[in-house]
């Protein structure tokens, strides 16, 4: 296992280099071409205040290489020719996915580190001497907090996209597993406020707090507010029904990854997805949720199905789906329509 992560380590230093070095010019012109401190005139003098923490900045460059690594270590399984290199070399299965997944992790570790140590420096010199309310030490466990829910975010992105059995399905899978736990949080939304004020159509607003990457963006306006808030400010809260939702569906696929990904077949490589947790669940639940948040319209109430029925299409490869395909799709359009209309309906629930 060192010789492997050794190997890939070296490998990985040029391009890793090149990387960081793009990385921190970035951060370089961000930092140059917006002010942190911001000055103005009032009836009492000068004031200063704080006008950006650059932590968006920051949780953004994560997001994007938390997304970005992850397919790229693992593309080598997208491919016949490289997958059956891979599977044919002295290292166990699970060795090989071990050592990518963790190179990965230290890739980004290097990448977000350095970003974050550029910025730590540039905020405290900003801020040095003025009289701006500014709490530096908030940096810190910012920087722990994103860089432990970045991993979290890498491994959901490498579990769905090294499900898929071709590049494309692999990117589709991971970009509908995104709003996968979202839609479901909508339906539960939708349900609840129909129960409450049954008069209207509902409002699911809240259910974008559920998405693969709001978690981390939510705990960073936390601390750029911990990092500029006075005494007297109250302090934010983090929305639990999200924080607990997302943390638990990240948490439970890290030992997942590495169990489906020891069993697969390096023969699936470019065959059709048959999994019955992806796309065969993936259609039916968008479908239903679909329908439940949005208004019963001649309009949409056509065009989900039709994109329902393009999902098996891209799944199949051929625009003949499979019988059991054309069940879920017609029964999980009655059912979503179903529940549109009820949706959009004046009617009492009661319970």
């Amino acid at each position: 296992m060192k010789s492997l992560l050794r190997y890939y380590a070296k490998k990985r230093i040029p391009v890793l280099s090149i990387v960081v070095f793009i990385a921190l010019v970035i951060s370089v012109a961000i930092t140059a071409t917006t002010a942190m401190v911001v000055r103005f005139r009032t009836d009492r003098g000068v004031v200063e205040y704080v006008s950006n923490t650059y932590l968006y900045y920051l949780t953004t460059m994560m997001a994007i290489f938390a997304t970005l690594i992850p397919i790229y270590e693992f593309s080598f399984k997208m491919r016949k020719n490289s997958i059956d290199l891979f599977y044919s070399l002295p290292v166990k299965r699970n060795k090989l996915y071990i050592a990518k997944y963790l190179i990965g992790m230290i890739e980004l570790f290097i990448i977000f580190t350095v970003c974050f140590i550029y910025v730590f420096i540039f905020a405290a010199i900003s801020v040095n001497g003025r009289d701006v309310e500014f709490h530096i030490v908030y940096y810190v466990p910012y920087y722990f907090t994103i860089l432990g829910l970045g991993f979290l975010l890498y491994n959901f992105i490498a579990f769905f996209y090294t499900r898929g059995n071709s590049a494309f399905d692999g990117i589709l899978l991971t970009l509908l597993s995104v709003f996968a736990v979202t839609l479901v949080a909508s339906f539960v939304y939708a349900i609840i406020g129909k129960i409450q004020e049954p008069r209207y159509h509902p409002y699911t607003g809240q259910a974008f707090n559920f998405t693969a990457y709001s978690l981390i963006y939510h705990l960073t306006s936390i601390y750029s507010t911990l990092l500029t808030k006075s005494v007297s400010y109250p302090t934010p809260t983090v929305y639990l029904p999200s924080f607990i939702t997302m943390l638990i569906v990240f948490v439970a696929l890290v030992p997942l990854f590495f169990i489906l990904n020891n069993s697969k077949k390096a023969e699936d490589t470019g065959d059709i997805n048959t999994e019955w947790y992806l796309y065969k669940t993936f259609i039916p639940l968008y479908i239903i949720c679909i329908y439940a948040t949005i208004t019963a319209h001649p309009f949409y109430m056509i065009l989900v199905p039709v994109a329902g029925y393009v999902g098996y299409v891209i799944n199949n490869r051929s625009f003949k789906i499979k019988k059991w395909d054309i069940i879920f799709l017609a029964s999980s359009t009655l059912i979503g329509a179903a529940i549109g209309i009820l949706m959009t309906t004046y009617i009492t629930i009661s319970i």
